[in-house]
């Protein structure tokens, strides 16, 4: 059986940790050690987000002063300017998926103590050409499944959120597809269900503020990158290397 990567700061002992978030303070300690090398890795969606959000602002202000004598020219430019906001906000979610399977790949190779650099969110090493479609489809994936959940179920949503949040390191580390990434991340969480279910609702919310200051966009990514890859070191690569080590 082969041995996973060595990963560092694992505790010791023959079991699966509690999960808490004792992870927080471990993933903003990593971040702020490389702190250009993250903001850098991720600035390129939240760019195109900034511009969509810039564009956005200036057409409805610029519709608020229209006139009647220029009513046709502002619908075109109204209408224009909206069409590229659209797809300045389909191109940025997309890239946004994708660099987020690179961030968490960056986490999980700064878990095992390998250097890494901004450039890493795009490189493949050796994942395969289909790496960027994977991580593009399991963020669709379980973005579709949080928006049904948590807008029909409510709490049931935050729970099904909560199982699902390793469905990514999942696909980095085990090159799962989309569907096989959710069901690991589900069988893994499920015992510890209800703390799967506050970790993420602590994390969401963390995330969110940090999103919510604008320019917070390129330190909320990472940080939920990092905590990810952490959390998933601490719940899988953990017990399974403890169990290698066993046998």
């Amino acid at each position: 059986m082969q041995t996973p990567p060595n990963y560092t700061q694992y505790p010791r002992g023959f079991h699966r940790p509690s999960l808490n978030l004792d992870f927080l303070g471990e993933a903003f300690q990593i971040f702020t050690k490389n702190a250009g090398v993250w903001i850098v890795a991720a600035l390129v969606p939240a760019v195109i987000s900034t511009l969509a959000t810039i564009l956005n602002f200036g057409t409805s202000f610029a519709q608020s002063f229209s006139n009647s004598a220029s009513s046709n020219l502002n619908l075109t430019t109204f209408l224009a300017a909206n069409a590229l906001i659209l797809v300045l906000s389909v191109v940025g979610g997309i890239v946004q998926t994708i660099v987020f399977g690179g961030l968490v790949k960056m986490a999980l190779a700064t878990l095992r103590n390998e250097p890494i650099a901004a450039g890493d969110v795009f490189r493949l090493d050796g994942l395969g050409g289909n790496f960027f479609l994977t991580c593009f489809l399991v963020n669709l994936c379980v973005g579709v499944v949080a928006a049904v959940t948590c807008c029909f179920l409510g709490l049931p949503g935050i729970i099904v959120n909560g199982l699902l949040m390793l469905s990514m390191p999942f696909v980095i580390a085990d090159r799962l597809g989309p569907v096989e990434a959710m069901q690991a991340s589900w069988a893994t969480l499920k015992p510890q269900l209800w703390a799967a279910t506050g970790v993420y609702f602590i994390l969401s919310l963390v995330v969110g503020l940090l999103t919510a200051t604008g320019i917070g966009t390129v330190i909320a990514q990472p940080i939920l990158a990092i905590s990810l890859a952490i959390i998933f070191r601490d719940q899988v690569a953990l017990p399974r290397q403890q169990s290698s080590t066993a046998r």
